[in-house]
């Protein structure tokens, strides 16, 4: 990949922030925050480009560590963007009633179970980021190798709170497989959303658990967020200015998506291999020529995801937003007619899937002020990433699934018309059968996303010494740029490091 060619895309990538869709993202059935690894502005912190031994031919380097904390704020939104009515509370009911969102018996509650849920999901991350820079000018001067390896522990919880009016008396007979009307175990919202089957012996066509877009608890994942090598070279290089062109290889060491959970933790880009590109550099605009100085950093990057393998859960397109949890009857492919066995929604609505997004960019700029051996970092930075393009690899077999809807497990009919409150459930003359064309691929495709931030950084750099150590701390505020695509959140850091060579 050439860099001039790469780098040219980054103006395209960040005006694409002025056009962003204008108004909440509702009801999606994934959600990827950015990568631990991103936040390129932690590298610029604290530095002192005296490392580079100018107008030198020497070997040279430098290690940089920085433990950061990272946490969501305004978790509503997120809320929002993962429930199914453009806010963050929902209401399990009767079917069809006027206020219900969520047909109980969906979650194999009881027919005539009422209760709401609210959720504020928050995302928490602890990282450990290591960079070490490499200048190889005893060989090929100006050039460089940086290699950047962030140790991530990420946490993520739905933080789900529930009110019930009444777990109500029964599921109706001929259901799953019952003869008679018989009341459901699962007593809460919660406890169903576990995805916990019935009793098989009440319940005899109901025979597996619930795999998939499940909600249980506080889930967390420790991992490399992704091994960064960065080759580079500087074009300019003086004591008052420098730039270089960068070219990235970023390699995929973090967790794959399974879709085991509706808000599911990530580590790192979602096994994504990425190719990309950038500038950075900086120059001094005022000096007083002994101790004090002021100057200005940026840094400009853009990369290529190719394609992962991950597992998505869909909504289907004539069903409506949470159509994923429809009940499904499970058919004979050669009979056509029901082969004794009912299905939570997302174990048929689960595929494996390849994943594509076209670039994701950062920009940022930063003023530091210098003052002897103190530094004083303030800038923002801004990351954006392209819209997720989906294709379904693992295809539904023919004449094997139908929607339950309002049917009962004695007949051979399904109810294609169901929506997830439990309206249009009425049978359909004939059994219409799941196809891969019913799958709203765009319900599992993360929208564009954009966040801004705000950063303070204050450092201590003890430059006679022959390493030139370093320690600051600092913090950060982010925002999203657009509605809830992603999340605000505090951050705060401790950076330190030496050079050698």
């Amino acid at each position: 990949m050439q860099i001039s060619h790469t780098l040219r895309y980054i103006p395209c990538l960040f005006s694409l922030i002025l056009c962003s869709s204008i108004g909440a993202t509702v009801g999606k059935t994934f959600f990827h925050d950015q990568s631990q690894r991103t936040h390129a502005y932690l590298y610029l912190l604290g530095l002192n480009y005296d490392f580079f031994h100018y107008n030198s031919c020497s070997w040279h380097g430098k290690f940089d560590a920085i433990a950061f904390y990272s946490h969501t704020r305004r978790e509503k939104e997120l809320g929002e963007f993962i429930f199914f009515n453009n806010t963050n509370t929902m209401k399990f009911g009767k079917q069809g009633a006027p206020d219900t969102d969520i047909f109980a018996r969906n979650f194999f509650l009881n027919d005539d179970f009422e209760g709401g849920v609210t959720t504020e999901p928050s995302i928490e991350n602890f990282v450990t980021h290591f960079y070490i820079h490499f200048g190889f000018d005893t060989f090929i001067e100006n050039l460089y190798l940086r290699i950047h390896m962030p140790v991530t522990w990420t946490q993520w919880q739905v933080n789900l709170s529930q009110c019930i009016t009444t777990t109500g008396i029964a599921i109706a007979a001929e259901t799953f497989g019952n003869e008679d009307a018989a009341s459901s175990p699962l007593g809460s919202i919660i406890n169903a959303w576990k995805g916990n089957k019935l009793d098989p012996c009440e319940f005899p066509d109901l025979e597996k658990n619930m795999h998939f877009a499940t909600i249980n608890g506080k889930q967390s994942r420790e991992k490399i967020a992704d091994i960064s090598f960065m080759l580079g070279y500087d074009i300019v290089r003086r004591p008052h200015k420098h730039l270089t062109l960068f070219a990235e290889a970023i390699f995929p060491t973090g967790t794959r998506v399974t879709a085991q959970f509706l808000f599911e933790p990530i580590v790192g880009s979602g096994r994504h291999i990425q190719l990309g590109a950038g500038i950075r550099g900086f120059h001094d605009l005022w000096s007083d020529g002994v101790y004090r100085k002021l100057l200005i950093f940026f840094d400009a990057r853009i990369a290529h995801f190719f394609s992962s393998t991950q597992r998505r859960t869909f909504d289907l397109h004539n069903n409506g937003i949470g159509s994923r949890y429809l009940l499904f009857k499970r058919f004979n492919q050669q009979t056509g007619m029901y082969a004794g066995e009912i299905l939570f929604g997302p174990n048929v609505t689960s595929r494996i899937s390849k994943v594509d997004i076209a670039a994701e960019g950062e920009l940022t700029g930063m003023l530091q002020y210098r003052r002897h051996k103190t530094y004083i970092d303030v800038g923002g930075n801004l990351w954006a990433r392209s819209k997720e393009k989906i294709k379904i690899t693992e295809l539904v077999p023919n004449n094997t699934f139908g929607i339950q809807g309002n049917t009962t497990t004695i007949d051979n009919n399904t109810a294609h018309n169901t929506h997830i409150d439990g309206s249009n459930a009425e049978p359909d003359p004939t059994p219409v059968f799941l196809k891969i064309e019913d799958f709203n691929l765009n319900s599992a495709e993360h929208p564009f996303a954009t966040t801004g931030l705000v950063f303070i950084h204050l450092s201590r750099n003890w430059t006679y010494h022959p390493n030139t150590p370093y320690l600051g701390i600092g913090g950060d505020l982010a925002f999203s740029l657009d509605e809830n695509n992603s999340p605000y959140r505090w951050e705060i850091w401790v950076k330190t490091g030496f050079t050698f060579g």
